[in-house]
């Protein structure tokens, strides 16, 4: 069976059991802006959350070394046979962002009006908002005997002599020393307890 086309190629017919899809146009621009900035604004959330936490590590990481440091220091002082009264301070070797002070002092101690030996090791850095920190750790390292505390009435006694003898007088000496005394308990906060930290 022949057909004749008359001149006319045939048509060829393609039959598929896909359905025809549907060709949409591109985003418009105002879909594209709005997409950018919902994308910014999740990309700086993410980014300020990133650095606070970074923040925060360093910050801790800093106070744990300072914390080491002050730690270092009151064993020092309390592996020591005995100690005496003095104030030392420096920068520390292993971390040399963390200053550190050291002091170590007799107090009367308010309710028994006992005189102790107190141990004070604080170790200080800058934390990332470029504020000052302190670490502190306080420590009665032991009582005084009467013998001690005599020795200790007699070098005021003996202050308070020789500030006579520069013209200064007596009432005024003990005056100086009250307030001396009262500028100290204000830096030192309020009274803790043996073993305190």
């Amino acid at each position: 069976m022949t057909q004749s086309y008359c001149g006319r190629r045939p048509k060829m017919r393609c039959h598929s059991d896909k359905k025809a899809i549907s060709v949409r146009g591109a985003f418009t621009l105002p879909e594209v802006m709005a997409s950018l900035v919902i994308l910014t604004l999740m990309c700086s959330s993410t980014f300020m959350v990133v650095m606070r936490s970074m923040a925060s590590a360093a910050d801790s990481a800093l106070r744990m070394n300072a914390f080491e440091v002050a730690r270092d220091n009151m064993e020092a002082i309390l592996s020591q046979a005995s100690v005496k009264e003095t104030v030392e301070y420096g920068y520390s070797e292993r971390y040399p962002d963390i200053e550190w002070e050291t002091t170590v002092e007799s107090f009367t101690e308010p309710l028994n009006s006992r005189m102790w030996v107190q141990a004070t090791c604080k170790a200080s850095y800058l934390d990332s908002e470029g504020e000052e920190q302190t670490v502190e750790l306080v420590h009665w390292v032991s009582g005084l005997t009467d013998q001690q505390i005599d020795r200790i009435n007699r070098e005021n006694e003996k202050l308070r002599e020789w500030l006579s003898e520069q013209g200064y007088d007596p009432r005024e000496i003990d005056n100086i020393l009250k307030r001396q005394e009262e500028e100290e308990k204000k830096e030192r906060g309020p009274v803790r307890g043996p073993f305190s930290f």
